[in-house]
């Protein structure tokens, strides 16, 4: 169950008739991580994963201060392995104070059928400025730990499809946003698969931003 406030409610129903554009982005990121690896700093190339199969695990701290990844024409996070199925998780934490951590590329998918990212927000709040996008592998899946927030804000003045499954924690109290920074322009926001499979506590749509829901909230 989520709660919705009037303006996200609005949103959901009229939403649904929004034309959404979604921008091109470019192929992919650029720093290539092993498994088991922790990002402690920005790194505007972005992280990509294309030589390692399997379950594959990788941590962000911002303790050091905030963190962002990629740009807006340039992936924060591809998976991009060919050979066979990747499925890289990414916990975004903190071994000290939450700095929070900005993904300002789009999120991609790509090269082989059980290719996934798994985004886990275990203790810090996280904002996406780009496309979720699939183009082969499994929809991304983004879990928001209770009391924390996942941010998807249209600041580059795009229309975002988000081809990802959103969660929240056991105890739902974890809230999706929908945010335009960039408030001199009209955005819209499309979720393309689940929301609140596991409960979050809110949906907040801001200002000159309208979201639309394409599958179960």
């Amino acid at each position: 169950m989520i709660n919705f406030n009037k303006k996200t409610l609005r949103a959901a129903l009229l939403g649904a008739t929004a034309l959404v554009i979604a921008s091109a982005g470019s192929a992919n990121a650029a720093t290539e991580l092993a498994t088991g690896a922790t990002v402690t700093a920005t790194d505007a190339t972005g992280l990509v994963e294309n030589n390692e199969t399997g379950a594959l695990a990788f941590t962000i701290d911002s303790t050091g201060g905030a963190i962002t990844l990629g740009a807006d024409a340039v992936p924060a996070i591809s998976v991009t392995e060919a050979s066979g199925g990747s499925v890289a998780t990414y916990a975004v934490t903190t071994s000290g104070t939450a700095n929070g951590v900005t993904f300002a590329g789009d999120l991609v998918t790509s090269g082989h059928a059980a290719n996934q990212i798994v985004i886990n927000a275990t203790n810090d709040n996280i904002t996406l400025q780009g496309n979720v996008t699939t183009t082969l592998g499994v929809d991304a899946d983004i879990n928001v730990t209770d009391g924390f927030t996942a941010t998807f804000d249209t600041v580059n003045n795009e229309n975002l499809v988000i081809d990802a499954t959103i969660d929240g924690g056991a105890a739902g109290t974890g809230t999706l946003a929908i945010a335009n920074t960039d408030s001199a322009n009209a955005n819209t926001v499309t979720f393309s698969a689940a929301i609140g499979g596991t409960t979050l506590a809110a949906v907040n749509v801001g200002a000159n931003t309208t979201a639309t829901f394409s599958s179960t909230v």
